[in-house]
């Protein structure tokens, strides 16, 4: 029995998602029975909306960018606006798993549940893209905030997404040439979310994420507000090794599978590498068009 199969026995009962069209043959055996789906949407109007990507001033007075919601949908991306939409209703469901696990008083995870890594085993399989929309939906919530960090300081893509200029940010913080890492929170024009770039090159980022001050800054964030859910976009698990220190810091994974890209190697050999006291959820990313596409999320919990 696989590990995978083993965690579903785990969870028999806490969740029991609808069942899609089967995966792939090189997948199917590794992602196993209760496997799920998300896709890009076709792209949604968001006539109405404010398409700007530029500089404000928030009501404390710090800088404000405006995320441009027509940049979004055009890159299939949820909308926030009031319309319902599919993808809404499935990153609902990806992020009730996780608000659960990180703040439910009968959850039996350790307190850096809020702390939560989207990966992938290989680039282009659409983790930033599930990071993305997984920030959004949170900060809908009514009595939660959301920080959303480019931990992938190989190819960071967030502020190219939300369409934010480059700055500084996460790798400026590690190096030293930032004291104060709330100088480096981006505020957005929606209230709940706040970002943390990347910031710019350097040659020793595993080095960087895998330092002292990395560890010191994950706890300060995850513990500043009690409210505050961290997701940050990591790199891939395979072929660099920026991901598997963050995999050690944090207390829930979501793991992204590409609809027939991901092989079940890569998808075992991944798996590894994470943190074995840590949830860890898949998400299947890039469901054909027209094929069924049901909620998007399965986790087990505790060691495997």
């Amino acid at each position: 029995m696989g590990i995978i199969d083993r965690a579903l026995e785990k969870q028999q009962g806490a969740i029991t998602p609808p069942r899609p069209d089967p995966l792939p043959a090189d997948v199917v055996k590794t992602v196993g029975a209760s496997e799920v789906a998300v896709t890009e949407p076709a792209v949604a109007s968001t006539r109405g909306q404010t398409p700007v990507a530029a500089e404000a001033t928030a009501d404390n007075g710090a800088p404000q960018f405006i995320i441009d919601f027509e940049l979004l949908a055009a890159q299939g991306m949820l909308v926030p606006d009031d319309r319902r939409a599919l993808i809404k209703e499935e990153y609902r469901y990806i992020k009730r798993k996780l608000l659960h696990n990180a703040f439910s008083p009968a959850g039996e995870l350790a307190p850096k549940a809020n702390l939560v890594m989207v990966t992938s085993a290989n680039p282009h399989e659409g983790k930033s893209f599930t990071a993305i929309n997984l920030a959004l939906s949170i900060a809908h919530e009514q009595d939660r905030t959301v920080l959303l960090v480019d931990a992938d300081v190989v190819k960071p893509s967030l502020g190219e997404h939300l369409g934010l200029p480059p700055q500084r940010g996460l790798v400026d913080y590690l190096l030293g040439e930032v004291d104060d890492i709330g100088a480096l929170i981006v505020n957005t024009n929606l209230p709940r979310l706040k970002l943390i770039l990347a910031g710019r090159q350097h040659h020793l980022t595993s080095e960087l994420l895998a330092s002292d001050r990395m560890s010191q800054l994950v706890a300060e964030l995850g513990s500043r507000y009690p409210d505050r859910v961290v997701v940050f976009d990591c790199p891939p698990l395979l072929g660099v090794s920026e991901s598997h220190s963050m995999a050690m810091l944090v207390g829930q994974t979501v793991f992204v599978v590409a609809h027939g890209q991901t092989s079940q190697n890569d998808v075992q050999a991944a798996l590894e590498l994470l943190n074995p006291e840590a949830a860890v959820g898949f998400v299947l990313n890039r469901v054909p068009s027209g094929r069924k596409r049901p909620y998007a999320y399965y986790g087990y919990y505790g060691k495997r």
